[in-house]
């Protein structure tokens, strides 16, 4: 939720720490053990199990984290998902149930949310051999060394999709990253003499290794090499089209909950709105008007994922004043209603 609707998301909140402890008193293994919940961050709990016993542990959190979810869901219509630690027999080994309770959670990145992931999973997944993909990454290095900006979202995709099927663990998902953006780097080094003294990797590599999550990762480095491609189109193609097609969709991106007009933005960089319009469609095959629907309802597409706002309220976020027009569209561009479209992710 945004910060506008701070309260709601606190009584959200609130909400769900209570369903959380009921659901505990509820369980007919209550008495096997005491609970701790920890208000942990904005979107974060942290519940401690402890029990002098530790047979059917696991079995148990499983089950009790299980109803937990039915229960916010049904009640709450919250989607969340819970990662389960293993059982420790020191109290002085709980951050390390923590710290595997979040490294379960990241399965949840690209995976289903709704539903419990214990530790166990991970472990058994990470004994499982991974074959590092030295012929894709081949493959993207070429694309990026003959320029093809046009292949590289391709091979980026096809290397994605290759790290997601085999599991990959994050670690060598940042060395995979690393490796691609050093490339990049040094190719820009050479070719436009870009003297730092290796500070923009330094501080690209830091970024990498402090992203914990597939999810990040992957969603960094689609970014960057977006960012690099149309980079790339600029200097092929003629940098003044490209910059201001780069400021009509970066224009988009600020005020696509809005009004927008492309009239407006061809008066704020002094361009012709005819012409605009025309460089629009050459550059990026679309009209103006269809890219600007197409970036709302995939920004309707991520409100309508999360389950936190009805249909109308989603359509006036993303710039549609008629809801009606609103669901036209979604139709047009996803081939279903936006509430077809709910039902089908849920």
């Amino acid at each position: 939720m945004k910060k506008s609707d701070e309260r709601e998301w606190q009584l959200l909140k609130f909400g769900a720490s209570n369903i959380i402890l009921e659901t505990i008193e509820q369980t007919s293994m209550a008495e096997m053990f005491h609970t701790h919940l920890v208000d942990y961050s904005d979107s974060t709990f942290v519940l401690i199990f402890l029990s002098n016993r530790s047979d059917r542990m696991d079995e148990t959190v499983m089950k009790v984290s299980e109803h937990m979810i039915t229960n916010i869901l049904s009640i709450l219509k919250l989607s969340l998902a819970i990662g389960v630690g293993g059982v420790k027999d020191d109290i002085r080994e709980i951050k390390n149930s923590f710290v595997e309770s979040q490294r379960a959670l990241e399965m949840a990145d690209y995976e289903e949310i709704n539903r419990v992931y214990s530790y166990r999973e991970v472990k058994r997944d990470s004994r499982e051999s991974f074959q590092y993909p030295l012929e894709i990454l081949k493959e993207i290095n070429g694309i990026m060394n003959r320029k093809e900006c046009e292949n590289i979202m391709d091979g980026w995709a096809k290397l994605e999709d290759y790290l997601l099927k085999n599991k990959a663990p994050t670690f060598i998902v940042q060395n995979i990253c690393v490796s691609l953006v050093s490339s990049l780097l040094i190719q820009e080094y050479y070719e436009e003499k870009i003297d730092d003294d290796g500070q923009m990797i330094s501080a690209y590599i830091s970024d990498i290794y402090n992203m914990h999550s597939k999810r990040q990762l992957f969603d960094w480095m689609r970014h960057l090499l977006i960012k690099w491609s149309e980079k790339l189109k600029e200097q092929l193609t003629g940098k003044r089209s490209h910059f201001l097609i780069r400021e009509v969709k970066e224009y988009v991106q600020r005020h696509y909950d809005r009004e927008i007009k492309l009239a407006e933005i061809a008066e704020l960089l002094h361009v012709n709105k005819n012409y605009l319009s025309q460089l629009f469609k050459k550059v990026t095959g679309d009209t103006f008007v269809s890219y600007l629907n197409k970036y709302r309802i995939e920004k309707a597409k991520t409100k309508l994922r999360e389950g936190r706002y009805l249909i109308y309220e989603i359509s006036e976020m993303v710039g549609y004043q008629n809801p009606t027009y609103f669901s036209q569209v979604f139709k047009s561009i996803t081939g279903m209603s936006p509430s077809e479209y709910v039902s089908r992710i849920g």
